[in-house]
């Protein structure tokens, strides 16, 4: 799969996510999810997290709570989960520009494996395989080890110790 046709279908999701949060009310958005202790508001919040948080920011904050990257993410998540559902979803929709956050999926966690998509002809790297949806290797290779369970080959377990 080229560069424009993941471009095209991420595009797609991320309209999907904006227009489910859309049809929304207001008690849907506090709804819990299944990330602990979030409620949808906190999930939306956490989804724009990497367009209004750069580097810089994100560190010094990664350094006040010791290197733990996960109170520092739910940090930001709350703090940005203050702001109204419709200023949330217009900066969602704002994700469907080219390259708002490059730095989700950085080349050191994938580097030596080979990523296959079994929902797509798509496949990138070389190394041990690492085998999924789209869906799953994409939430793996940005973090996300609840998608480590998703996926299979050999490369996994290399994938789950960057992680």
């Amino acid at each position: 799969m080229n560069a424009d046709r993941v471009y095209a279908r991420t595009t797609r999701n991320r309209l999907e996510i904006a227009d489910v949060l859309d049809s929304l009310d207001p008690e849907h958005w506090q709804a819990p999810t299944l990330c602990e202790g979030w409620t949808v508001r906190h999930v939306a919040a956490h989804l724009i997290q990497p367009i209004l948080i750069g580097f810089g920011r994100f560190f010094l904050v990664a350094v006040r709570h010791r290197g733990n990257t996960p109170a520092t993410v739910d940090h930001f998540a709350r703090a940005i989960a203050r702001r109204e559902p419709s200023e949330l979803l217009d900066l969602l929709t704002y994700l469907t520009s080219p390259d708002p956050a490059p730095s989700l999926a950085t080349p050191q966690r994938i580097a030596g494996l080979m990523l296959v998509a079994t929902d797509a002809e798509w496949r990138q790297g070389s190394g041990p395989r690492v085998a999924g949806s789209l869906e799953a290797l994409t939430m793996a290779i940005t973090g996300r080890q609840a998608a480590l369970d998703d996926l299979d080959g050999p490369g996994v377990a290399t994938l789950r110790a960057r992680l």
